[in-house]
């Protein structure tokens, strides 16, 4: 009984260690799936994924656009650091007024060689409170 017990917790630990998102991350999901982007000039096709995120209440920008994480053309998802995102740091200062977050991700389909744009997604949620962010946030970049 103890070991089927204990191989069950390790399991669970297991699991949760592979799909848990980590507290104060920013995590941008987005699918290609139909998506008619322009054709590549080269065959060295990427995509560029930026975030803004200020708060409405204060009038305060947290991150803008100076974070950028570059992924494979495969990729369907990517996380903002709790670092990159700034909102920890951010929220345990003190503010006049309650923040209240608006988080905008962009997604950019790019031709890395020529440096042009073949196609963007984007998404903006307006009005969340900093708690939202303590367990990590999704947001989903729409095409």
């Amino acid at each position: 009984m103890k070991k089927i017990l204990m191989i069950t917790a390790i399991f669970l630990l297991g699991i949760g260690g592979l799909s848990a998102q980590s507290a104060w991350e920013v995590k941008v999901n987005w699918s290609l799936a139909g998506v008619d982007c322009d054709d590549p000039v080269s065959n060295n096709v990427g995509i560029i994924v930026g975030i803004t995120i200020y708060d409405a209440a204060n009038n305060n920008a947290i991150v803008c656009y100076d974070e950028t994480n570059t992924e494979s053309i495969t990729a369907t998802s990517s996380i903002f650091s709790s670092s990159q995102a700034g909102v920890y740091d951010y929220c345990n200062t003190y503010h006049d007024n309650t923040p209240s977050l608006t988080v905008i991700a962009v997604v950019h389909v790019v031709d890395i060689d020529e440096e042009i744009e073949l196609c963007q997604g984007r998404k903006t949620e307006p009005g969340h409170p900093c708690g939202d962010f303590s367990t990590g946030f999704g947001i989903t970049a729409v095409f």
